[in-house]
């Protein structure tokens, strides 16, 4: 493997007149991306140098992040600037990431490893760790860093969990393993004021040996327990060669190609026959161009994405050590650095920082270590919205329902905007009638209901309310219309929430319409992505519902669209049953009986239908033409390997030129070979 020794050789200046200049900083919504009520001092970055003591916090809030700590006012900025990178490269594969979380998180940087240790989480011996880490919880998450800290790998799985789940369905276990350690593979290096980002997985594909692949056919649909059940040498292999593939859809432009896959087999469509309509192409040849990219590899190297960055508007390249040689990078102007400094930032009063603590320790599972904090803050400046809510969360979890209840309403008089206080508020509603073992009465239905649609009407993007509500109104047997459109709305926000499809297959089968319940249900059951609780609690209420075979595959429920219309409408894809299934893959068999043959081609005539003329086989030894002839043309469908239909195709003399793969069903004919299906244009390295 090749390392990255990044060392800040030369720099060359701009043509004269040239200028690259900072982009505004990005709107801030503070609704949803701040808990603690800010009324600490806002300061420029000389101030903090002058003021700020050791022990004082300071705030920043980015486009995604809140940051905060006892760490100095760079380290703030680092960490908010990495994390927003991080994000942004994201975003580039997957835009609904640019939204605003549907989850909140918070980044904590302390100013070293024993400030952190004392607000971390304890093991099972009770004692706290040291190390940075990531949780998500349903209300907050939590990023804890020290200076200086780089985004760990398990911290960037823990984040890319997140842009997930707020990105793209549901998806399979392999693609998962391959999105996980993709944007693992981001790695900073510093070098003052500029930054050269890499991502690349060129240390996988080394593991890999293309003649021992899994067939991807099997790798597609490996679900957690098949792959629990693997040796760990199978499991480390279909990890490097889940991987390797995904990048090597990245590089061919294919990953939309890959959602569409995933999607229809998620409707249970077999596997070939997903491929097909998904990538024009059969998944035979597909395999083969896999294996073929992995043997090039090996012989003319990784590929692996560098990117320059600076604050320098002047600077143009960039030299790092790669290897055994340098490299150039072209220098990009580092555009989100800009905005994290120029940013305010707030010097904290001891009461916002105790509450900063305290719901940090709550989120820690600390419980008695958060109360104590929390009530110095309120003991300080007893107008603290954001203390008295989490001061509720707290005792909830310690089942002192009447303390908690009467925090909860403080914070609400003291902040009637406050999300997160309404949120709580029906959430400690449902936990006390979920612990005495009795439904929740109207009233307090009534009252759960209002709190949530106070709650939604704040923090729309606050996913969770969202479908607590959706929840709350099918107990109530309200406006059923209305649940479906909050869990629309819900999944438009966070699609890879299995959890809004559940409550959308209750709330179908509340409204009388069980085919689409179990048009729902069938899906998470075929689900590789969902977890064995979710799938048993789909299997029950399945059964519960009674179909009939007819019922089972018959068309219903809803769709999500991009438009803005948020009518309910019918859902465009049919879920089959196993019959239907077995039909298909006969079919799937049917249409693609053919061979794959590679060459060159030479000639398209259309005189008389359309006939290709190909060279194959080695120059020297068997190198000769063969055709393929098709009386109906318009059936051949000619794609490239990065999955785009040609639409024209020009007849005569190498008109067309470069490599092919040829699918057709064998008709032996004199010089012809047989009838062409597929036409793969290539355009991998020779």
């Amino acid at each position: 493997m090749r390392i990255l020794a990044i060392v800040l050789l030369a720099t060359l200046g701009a043509a004269p007149g040239s200028s690259v200049s900072a982009q505004d900083p990005q709107p801030v919504d503070s609704k949803i991306q701040i808990q603690v009520d800010v009324n600490g001092r806002a300061i420029d970055d000389s101030t903090a140098a002058r003021t700020k003591k050791k022990t004082d916090w300071i705030e920043l809030r980015s486009r995604n992040f809140v940051v905060v700590g006892d760490a100095n006012l760079d380290d703030i900025r680092l960490a908010a600037s990495e994390a927003e990178l991080f994000r942004d490269r994201f975003a580039q594969l997957f835009p609904r990431a640019k939204e605003l979380s549907s989850v909140p998180t918070r980044i904590v940087v302390f100013r070293d490893k024993q400030s952190l240790k004392q607000f971390g989480p304890l093991d099972e011996a009770g004692a706290s760790s040291d190390q940075p880490y990531f949780r998500q919880n349903s209300d907050i998450n939590y990023l804890v860093l020290t200076s200086g800290n780089h985004l760990s790998h398990d911290i960037m799985r823990g984040l890319v969990r997140e842009f997930v789940r707020d990105s793209i369905n549901p998806v399979p276990l392999w693609f998962q393993e391959a999105l996980g350690e993709y944007f693992t593979s981001f790695k900073i290096g510093r070098l003052g004021n500029d930054r050269v980002v890499k991502m690349g997985l060129d240390e996988y594909k080394q593991k890999l040996n293309e003649k021992q692949l899994m067939p991807l056919s099997f790798l597609f649909t490996v679900s957690p327990d098949d792959f629990d059940a693997m040796n760990p040498d199978t499991k480390k292999f279909f990890v490097s060669e889940s991987c390797s593939l995904f990048e090597y859809l990245l590089q061919n432009r294919r990953i939309t190609a890959t959602l569409k896959m995933i999607n229809d087999m998620a409707d249970g469509k077999p596997v070939a026959q997903s491929f097909r309509n998904a990538f024009k192409l059969s998944l035979p040849i597909f395999e083969e161009n896999f294996r073929r990219d992995i043997k090039v590899s090996k012989m003319k190297g990784w590929r692996v994405t560098f990117t320059g960055l600076s604050l320098d508007p002047n600077k143009r390249i960039i030299l790092i050590l790669w290897g055994r040689g340098t490299l150039k990078l072209p220098v990009n102007f580092d555009t989100i650095r800009a905005q994290m400094e120029i940013l305010p930032v707030r010097l904290l009063t001891e009461a916002q920082t105790e509450t900063y603590r305290g719901d940090l320790l709550f989120h820690s599972n600390r419980l008695d270590d958060a109360e104590s904090h929390l009530r110095h803050a309120i003991e300080l400046d007893g107008s603290l919205s954001a203390a008295y809510a989490s001061l509720g969360a707290v005792k909830s979890e310690q089942q002192d329902y009447a303390s908690a209840q009467d925090f909860i309403d403080k914070a609400l008089r003291a902040d009637p905007e406050n999300y997160l206080s309404y949120y709580y508020d029906a959430a400690l509603i449902r936990r006390q009638a979920r612990e005495s073992g009795v439904n929740a009465s109207d009233d307090a239905l009534k009252e759960m209901s209002a709190a949530l649609t106070r709650s939604v009407k704040i923090a729309p993007e606050f996913v969770e309310t969202t479908e607590l509500l959706a929840e709350t109104q099918r107990i109530m047997h309200g406006d059923l219309s209305a649940s479906t459109k909050l869990l629309l709305t819900g999944l438009k926000r966070a699609p890879g929430r299995e959890s809004l499809l559940m409550e959308m297959a209750k709330t179908a089968a509340e409204a009388g319409q069980k085919p689409t319940a179990g048009w729902i249900l069938q899906r998470l059951i075929l689900s590789v992505s969902a977890d064995d609780r979710m799938k048993q609690e789909a299997r029950d209420f399945l059964n519960q519902l009674n179909l009939t075979p007819e019922q089972r595959t018959e068309v219903g429920g809803i769709t999500v669209g991009d438009s803005g219309n948020d009518a309910v409408q019918g859902f465009s894809v049919r879920l089959v049953s196993k019959d239907d299934r077995k039909r298909l893959a006969k079919i799937e068999k049917a249409q693609n009986p053919g061979k794959v043959v590679r060459g060159r081609i030479t000639k398209v005539d259309c005189s008389k239908g359309m006939t290709i003329y190909i060279r194959i086989g080695t120059p020297g030894i068997d190198e000769r033409i063969e055709n393929l002839h098709s009386d109906t043309p318009e059936r051949i469908d000619w794609v490239t390997d990065n999955g785009e239909t040609i639409e024209f195709i020009a007849c005569g003399e190498t008109k067309i030129g470069g490599s092919a793969a040829i699918t057709y069903t064998p008709k032996r004919k004199g010089l012809m070979m047989g009838e062409p299906m597929v036409v793969e244009m290539l355009r991998l390295p020779e």
